[in-house]
């Protein structure tokens, strides 16, 4: 438990805004003269000074040979702080309501979902049985669920892509010479493919560069030289125009020219929206053929759940381990007629506005669950041991006390382990 968001260790003796006013200057706070109770402390009432001093003397605090051991130990008390600590919990059932429209493709029955009139606001539902609830409601507005029939042929339509055709007419359907044999010799005993004649240029009467352009607007293709035939003659194959054995160039059989990669020679290629099938599904009905629409509310209810600490300091950690144990006399505090949205009473005038906030009420709220625990903790200062600061607080058995090193003392340590660390440094650079 931590109570307050800092994550370091605080010295023992560090200043506190609690502290008590009396006489005496102290650089830690002044000396308050002890007001003698009698009786331990009643459960839930704050432990007289005597009860402390009778918890810190027991612990070790004081001289138990003296014959008025509390006198001499209110004499040599040096600050004596006295805290109340809070622990506050809250949880609230958080409502919100949407509306927004829906459709779904296809038949719905919605004759089963709950129904409200004009306003989602203004429906009524019955109260959450505690904070915890959570619950999400779809209803349905009185009078805005109609069931539509699409205009399309059971979801179905013609491809707009293709309009209905299932195909296209290649954009790129140009036969491209043989790579192989560039359309010179495909054939042994075929005559070469003509090519086209060049172009000539308009008004000059001489041959444009690169012959005919190609279809589509293409840049003419530069005529092709004859390939040089190394001392391996590559492979032959029938030729499919004379049908000679071992006469053809094995790429294009022949023909010089081969079919066009996008489609195959045929000029046409599938069209990819319906894959050849010429219909498609209608998106406006998910291929379902009719479209359910309606407003539909949605009410939803989470916990939401805030804690608060005070005051939010950080205590020293063997006091934080005592705080959380369930032995500590943690007491639960409560408003008169039990008002979750009150300050309970018994809380100091120091934290009151603090739980105000914490307590203030959501705008969406619809329930609430408060929890408010309080506990008394003291610190106090002896004079004849400025070594160490000693925490008293209430468990199920009396008072505790816990005692941790004070500012001086950890500095004291500090500072001799630098020293001793200092000397061990310097005699590692001599007799190295």
């Amino acid at each position: 438990m931590s109570d307050a968001p800092s994550g370091r260790e605080p010295y023992g003796d560090e200043p506190s805004a609690y502290e008590t006013s009396g006489e005496g200057p102290s650089r830690e706070g002044p000396y308050e003269k002890a007001a003698f109770g009698t009786g331990s402390p009643r459960p839930g009432q704050e432990p007289s000074e005597e009860a402390l001093l009778e918890a810190v003397l027991a612990y070790g605090g004081g001289n138990r040979r003296t014959r008025h051991p509390h006198r001499e130990l209110v004499e040599g008390v040096r600050k004596i702080e006295r805290h109340q600590l809070l622990r506050a919990r809250t949880v609230r059932c958080v409502e919100t309501r949407e509306e927004e429209d829906a459709e779904h493709h296809g038949p719905l029955d919605l004759s089963g979902r709950p129904r409200y009139r004009d306003e989602l606001r203004d429906h009524v539902l019955a109260a959450p049985k505690d904070a915890h609830e959570r619950l999400t409601l779809e209803l349905v507005r009185e009078g805005s669920d109609r069931e539509i029939i699409c205009s399309c042929d059971n979801g179905r339509i013609a491809c707009t892509g293709c309009e209905g055709r299932g195909s296209h007419q290649c954009p790129d359907p140009e036969t491209a010479l043989c790579p192989e044999c560039l359309g010179v010799g495909s054939c042994a005993h075929c005559p070469d493919v003509p090519r086209d004649p060049p172009a000539r240029r308009a008004g000059t009467g001489k041959p444009a560069p690169g012959g005919k352009p190609g279809p589509g607007g293409k840049p003419p293709v530069a005529p092709a030289a004859r390939p040089v035939r190394g001392a391996e003659a590559p492979p032959r194959t029938t030729c499919a125009r004379c049908r000679r054995k071992e006469a053809a160039c094995a790429s294009c059989r022949g023909r010089g020219v081969i079919a066009c990669t996008t489609c195959g020679g045929s000029h046409v290629v599938q069209c990819e929206e319906c894959r050849g099938s010429r219909r498609i599904e209608h998106k406006q009905c998910g291929g379902k053929g009719s479209v359910v629409r309606w407003v539909r509310g949605v009410v939803r209810r989470r916990p939401s759940a805030t804690a608060l600490a005070l005051p939010r300091r950080s205590w020293p950690r063997q006091v934080r381990h005592r705080l959380d144990r369930r032995t500590a006399d943690w007491r639960e505090l409560t408003t008169a007629g039990g008002d979750p949205f009150s300050v309970p009473d018994g809380v100091d005038r120091i934290h009151r506005r603090s739980l105000e906030g914490h307590l203030a009420r959501d705008t969406r709220e619809i329930a609430r669950e408060v929890s408010v625990r309080s506990l008394r903790l003291t610190r106090l200062k002896l004079v004849n041991q400025p070594n160490w600061v000693f925490y008293v607080l209430p468990d199920e058995r009396g008072l505790t006390v816990t005692r941790v090193p004070s500012r001086q003392l950890l500095l004291r340590a500090s500072g001799a382990t630098a020293g001793a660390l200092t000397v061990l440094v310097l005699l590692l650079v001599l007799l190295g």
